[in-house]
Parts: structure tokens; C-alpha cells; sequence
């Protein structure tokens, strides 16, 4: 539905490029207490940020209870300090241990989501896919913060020492490969390498 009246989000957009205007530290808890108090009391503003809002959240909260369906907490394992830096290792179940709920794992495939024990071949590389392209996107991003970290000296801030334009060259040259192995036993590893071609 078109009307005049700008949408709670440009609303807040508006309010906050005027209140983020010059400054030079930003606390988002204090944006959001000044948001209440300016844009609170507007009904008509309310009523939009639900109609906006509202669908995100159900969103969010249904992703959410599809990632609580696969208590994945064995498989994330530990930093092995003998396998080198990087690496994971997965330690051996305990008898007794809380396992991975597989019968109830949702995994995302395409536009939705798709229960494990009823996922096709097909269905299982497009989701390996999916992330590995995620996977991909943190560690160049953690690596990219790396090398900005080794180039700073304490205290020094990155726009300091880096304009955009070197951020991004810097993000441009690092290549990353991954590496995940799936070996035939029941516990699941997975051996990150993070090396710069």
C-alpha cells in the first residue's frame, strides 16, 4: 500500500543519520533508548514498525527452533594446538553424551528447509554448497582482519594506516582454501586450512 507517509524504517533511517551525524563514537544501547523516547509515543509510527517488523521476527524465531532442532554442540569440537594453528579436532563421543539429533535436523536447501532423513543426494550437495560459500565469506572476512591487525601498531586505529581502496585490495588478494573431510567413521572432522595461495 502506497501513502505519504514515509515507513517506519525511513522514519528510523532518518532520525538516525541526523543523530549519528559528526559523531565520532556511536553507543547503539543509547540509540536505541533516544529511538524510544523520540518515536515511542507515535501510534501511527508504532503500528507501521509492527506491519515491518513483525514478519522479520517470525523469521528469525522459526530459523532459530530450526537451528535448536540440531543441538550441534559435539560437533564443534576444540583448537588443537599439535594440529597446528587453525585446526579442529573433534574429540570421541562420550557414552552417554548428548549426540546430535539427526532425525530432527533441518537443513536449508534452496528456499527452504528440509528434514536430513528425508533429503536426496541432490538435496545434500546443494546444501554443502550453500556452506561452503558461508564458510568461505568468514574466513576471508577473519582473514582480511588479520592482516589488517599485523599492520597496525598498538592503539592505532585501521583508518589510521588503511584507506578503502588498500582494505580492499587486501581483501582482493588473500585467497583461501578450504578443506572439509568427511572420513567413514561415525564422528564427524573437519580440518580447516587456511593458507594464502
Amino acid at each position: 500500500m502506497v501513502t505519504g507517509t514515509p515507513s517506519a524504517r525511513r522514519r528510523v533511517a532518518s532520525w538516525l543519520r541526523e543523530e549519528i551525524r559528526g559523531k565520532e563514537t556511536v553507543v547503539l544501547t543509547d540509540l536505541v533508548a533516544a529511538a524510544r523516547e523520540h518515536l515511542g509515543r507515535d501510534q501511527d509510527f508504532l503500528a507501521a514498525l509492527a506491519d515491518e517488523l513483525l514478519p522479520q521476527m517470525v523469521y528469525d524465531l522459526a530459523q532459530q527452533t530450526i537451528a535448536n532442532s540440531r543441538d550441534t554442540r559435539l560437533l564443534l569440537g576444540r583448537e588443537d594446538a599439535g594440529a597446528g594453528a587453525g585446526k579442529r579436532t573433534l574429540p570421541p563421543i562420550p557414552p552417554g553424551a548428548v549426540r546430535v539429533k539427526w532425525g530432527q535436523w533441518l537443513e536449508h536447501c534452496g528456499g527452504r528447509h528440509l528434514n536430513l532423513m528425508t533429503m536426496t543426494k541432490a538435496d545434500l550437495e546443494a546444501s554443502a554448497t550453500e556452506r561452503e560459500g558461508r564458510g568461505r565469506l568468514e574466513l576471508r572476512l577473519a582473514a582480511v582482519w588479520r592482516t589488517l591487525a599485523a599492520g597496525l601498531k598498538t592503539g592505532e586505529r585501521v583508518g589510521d594506516r588503511f584507506s578503502e581502496g588498500e582494505i580492499d585490495r587486501i581483501a582482493c588478494d588473500l585467497n583461501l582454501s578450504v578443506t572439509v573431510t568427511l572420513p567413514a567413521q561415525p564422528a564427524l572432522r573437519v580440518n580447516l586450512d587456511l593458507a594464502a595461495d
